[in-house]
This record gives structure tokens, C-alpha cells and sequence, in this order.
């Protein structure tokens, strides 16, 4: 039932990436710890598992189409057919969020796009935040509706972003690789791949 396109170490736990349901976060012994995905369509047993979006400052998002995934809200959205989910140091979570149907809109009917996102989870609160992104701002020369990654790059800080298929490029289609400072967003490196698998 889960299309698991990662997995990695989060502290004691693993944190997963499904392409249809978002994040999520198991014990080692296999127990549900807490979910990221837009609330719309989860069965009775999982909804205590959703995570709830909280703003910049920390209030509770109380949109509901953003809390079901319809709409996003200033400085909030949820990971969309998600890829390559990274522990940061300071405990917080990176994840390619490849835009895929993004707000239930089949990718051919909407002008979408790919980004990179940090996001912070309060699990006593039982709530997500959004920290940063990048990737809005580059429409379909980011856009990759599969495959794709994130890596952080620990010796600077910064953070490389893949769209790996599918990408407009000057030469047709192919991929990306740009390492981001993510302090001040400024690219530091932008590759472009035109092999076009």
C-alpha cells in the first residue's frame, strides 16, 4: 500500500517517504509514530497520527483546505509525492517534495513545480512546521513529477537540490543538481543534466 521511495535514521526511529501518503516516522519494532501528509483520506485508525500544520510563528493552521491539503497558506504546504527524507543535526527533517498532483491536481492540468523543504516536528504537540523551501520560484525548469533527491552537505551547511527526471532544460528535458545556501537562499551551484533519462 505505500510506495516507499526512502528511508533514514531519525534519532532511535526511521522516517520513510511513501509517494502517495507523505512522511512517516515507525519505531524500530515497527510502530507508527507520527505521520506528514495532508489530512483528506486517512481512515479512522491513522488520523490520530497526523501531524497538525502550525504557521511561522507557531499557531495552528485552522484552514481547512490547507489542513486537508486543498489550498496551501503563507509559508506552509505539504510534501507531494515525496522523495530522499534527511535527518538534519539539529533534528530537523529535509525532503524533495516533487509537487506530484500537488493539491489533488493531476501535474497536466497545473503549472507545478519541485522544491526542497525543512521542516520541524513537535511531537509532544503533535504538530509540523514548515522552515524554509526553494524551488517555487523555478516552475518547470525544477519541476520533477519522480525520482529526484535532497542531500546536506555538512561541511558548509548547505543543501543540494536533484530533480532528477522530466526537467525542462535549454536542451529539452533531463535534470538538475543546485546546492543552495540555505541562510540566503543565493544558488552557489546550478548543474544542468540534458541526457534526457
Amino acid at each position: 500500500w505505500a510506495h516507499n521511495n526512502g528511508v533514514t535514521e531519525l534519532g532511535d526511529d526511521l522516517l520513510i517517504t511513501m509517494r502517495y501518503q507523505g512522511l512517516a516516522s515507525f519505531t524500530r519494532t515497527g510502530n507508527l509514530r507520527w505521520i506528514i501528509s495532508p489530512h483528506q483520506g486517512w481512515s479512522e485508525p491513522y488520523r490520530k497520527f497526523l501531524l497538525r500544520p502550525v504557521d511561522e510563528e507557531g499557531h495552528l493552521l485552522t484552514d481547512t483546505k490547507v489542513i486537508t491539503g486543498e489550498a496551501a497558506a503563507p509559508g506552509f504546504d505539504w510534501a507531494w509525492g515525496p522523495h530522499t527524507p534527511v535527518s538534519l543535526p539539529n533534528g530537523n527533517i529535509l525532503v524533495f517534495d516533487n509537487g506530484f498532483n500537488r493539491h489533488f491536481i493531476p501535474n497536466a492540468q497545473t503549472a507545478n513545480y519541485s522544491r526542497v523543504v525543512a521542516y520541524r516536528v513537535d511531537e509532544a504537540k503533535g504538530t509540523i512546521q514548515q522552515l524554509w523551501s526553494y524551488g517555487q520560484s523555478r516552475g518547470l525548469q525544477g519541476f520533477s513529477q519522480a525520482l529526484s533527491g535532497v542531500q546536506y552537505l555538512k561541511q558548509t551547511g548547505h543543501v543540494l537540490f536533484c530533480p532528477g527526471m522530466g526537467v525542462s532544460t535549454s536542451k529539452g528535458y533531463g535534470g538538475r543538481v543546485v546546492e543552495i545556501d540555505p541562510l540566503t537562499k543565493e544558488v552557489i551551484f546550478d548543474l544542468e543534466i540534458t541526457a534526457p533519462s
